[in-house]
């Protein structure tokens, strides 16, 4: 579960400190110049929109795959893709406003 940002005991709530959409791109093993460009772009504690996926993906010359997972949505499935002119695929989760790595 660590993998999804869910945490299972106390100790492990550093995990928790960092945005779960940069949590889950350092996941898919996104360099970390690109990570600290990201967080200096985007800022601390702000809500990662998907508006922002099209600057996100064109900064790490990678498409993204974005999986969103709510009640009420079509089966409770939306499939939205980013990037699509990027060869490289970053699958991400999006439920109730925590991203995941796929």
């Amino acid at each position: 579960l660590k993998k999804y940002q869910i945490i299972s005991d106390e100790s492990e709530t550093n995990i928790l400190e960092e945005e779960c959409v940069i949590y889950a791109l350092r996941q898919a093993g996104v360099e970390e110049h690109n990570i600290t460009a990201i967080k200096t772009m985007f800022g601390r504690g702000s809500t990662f929109g998907k508006r922002n996926f099209s600057v996100l993906c064109y900064l790490l010359e990678k498409k993204i795959v974005l999986k969103r997972i709510d009640k009420g949505i079509k089966k409770n499935k939306e499939w939205n893709v980013y990037g699509e002119k990027y060869k490289d695929v970053i699958n991400l989760g999006l439920f109730k406003g925590h991203y995941f790595i796929k």
